[in-house]
């Protein structure tokens, strides 16, 4: 195999994964209701958001279990 095939192999399993964990990240962050579809960067965006919210949420139940002990 010559080298820009091998570039071109390791381009189109790049490319793919990246599909995969799209479409894995499509199932874990809720479409908002004025979306119809997500985009890629709309979808990193409300990914990030997301995590911060759950961070937040996981933060405040940690602390609310603590003062409950």
């Amino acid at each position: 195999m010559s080298r820009c095939s091998e570039w071109v192999v390791d381009c189109v399993c790049r490319r793919a994964h990246l599909r995969y964990c799209l479409e894995c990240l499509k199932s874990v962050v809720p479409l908002r209701d004025d979306v119809t579809r997500h985009t890629m960067l709309g979808l990193l965006i409300e990914a990030g958001q997301f995590i911060v919210v759950c961070v937040a949420v996981s933060r405040s139940v940690l602390a609310f279990v603590e003062m409950n002990e």
